[in-house]
């Protein structure tokens, strides 16, 4: 198993189990790499070295090499680099069919926000903002600091040897050493820089003055932290953009909402009125996650990788929390269904 083959196996769901595999080096640079192979719930793991390899979850792994007279241990990543992590969504398409099955569409078109969040973007040269979910026809301009550039970029900062915050598979990663790309690059000394792109950047520090390249759009932000900006939920609004769906409202609606920050979708499927989502919590602590639709949730379930029920969840109407832990991933399965439309009317967005 090669890197590229274990970054695709927590968005392959639902995930087949392997009896044995036999991992590559590279796949130690991925810190989550424990918790990715533990997926697939493997019997045997052969890597040169017998290991036992943890994660930063909590998550372990044994390994069995070639010398079998002594064992290792290791903390991961074995490997420290950027690896950065592709947060498009392929299955976002089939939410337009959790619009029509869910809202009172009429002919026309609207603007979609895929995001669980709210959204502060740049659409038709113009500075606009969207709810979490929202479906409007018509786009809000709003006044907002998000400023894009295109391609490179370069500060003169004085920062020699900063701290950088970076996007890694599943986690945020800190280093002083750049030795990869990544889609966000946070630097912090006395104040912090970050710089989100629509792709990956390449940040260079030759004695404090940074140049960062990309094939496509970075945005530049300052802050006290790099906390502040969230900069994980603009590399997914870039990667995941504002749509145009086939469905006019009498109002705009928002369709979801995701709290607290830091939980992030890596996988969404609709179908014949079952939401399947799996979802990473970026946080350092153990988190109970908030999720609200605009529809009447019948039926909610815990999900293993292999996509069996867990555990059941209880909904409150329209919502469910889901309990998730520190830096882990989960799999829920809803069971939903059309809201009248007195409580579909508590969902809409005032202008």
């Amino acid at each position: 198993m090669k890197l590229d083959d274990l970054l695709k196996v927590a968005s392959d769901f639902p995930i087949q189990k392997v009896r044995k595999i036999s991992v590559s080096d590279d796949i130690f640079s991925i810190e989550q790499a424990p918790q990715l192979i533990s997926l697939l719930n493997p019997e045997e793991i052969e890597w040169k070295y017998n290991s036992i390899i943890i994660g930063p979850d909590g998550t372990e792994i044994q390994t069995r090499g070639s010398k079998r007279d002594k064992k290792y241990y290791y903390l991961s990543p074995i490997y420290e680099s950027q690896i950065g992590w592709d947060l498009e969504l392929s299955s976002i398409k089939s939410l337009e069919n959790m619009i029509y099955d869910l809202l009172p569409c009429k002919e026309g078109e609207s603007y979609f926000n895929p995001s669980f969040w709210y959204r502060e973007d740049i659409i038709e040269n113009k500075n606009i903002v969207m709810e979490s979910g929202e479906i409007n026809e018509k786009l809000r301009e709003r006044n907002h600091k998000l400023t894009f550039y295109d391609n490179n970029l370069s500060l003169e900062l004085g920062y020699v040897n900063p701290l950088y915050t970076y996007l890694n598979p599943f986690i945020i990663s800190q280093s002083k050493k750049i030795i990869g790309k990544s889609e966000f690059f946070s630097i912090s000394l006395k104040e912090t820089y970050t710089l989100i792109g629509e792709n990956k950047l390449y940040l260079e520090n030759n004695n404090g003055y940074i140049k960062v390249e990309s094939n496509g759009k970075i945005a530049l932000m300052k802050s006290i932290t790099w906390k502040e900006t969230k900069p994980y939920e603009i590399v997914w609004n870039l990667k995941n953009k504002v749509q145009r769906v086939n469905c006019k409202l009498p109002f705009p609606i928002s369709l979801y909402k995701l709290y607290p920050a830091g939980i992030l979708p890596f996988f969404i499927k609709y179908e014949n009125h079952t939401l399947t989502l799996g979802l990473i919590n970026l946080n350092e602590t153990p988190i109970v996650v908030n999720l609200v639709l605009a529809a009447r949730i019948e039926e909610a379930n815990l999900l293993s990788p292999q996509g069996e029920e867990i555990d059941k969840l209880n909904p409150e109407f329209d919502r469910i929390k889901i309990p998730m832990r520190r830096l882990g991933i989960a799999y829920i399965r809803l069971k939903i269904r059309k809201l009248l439309e007195s409580f579909l009317k508590r969902k809409i967005i005032s202008s």
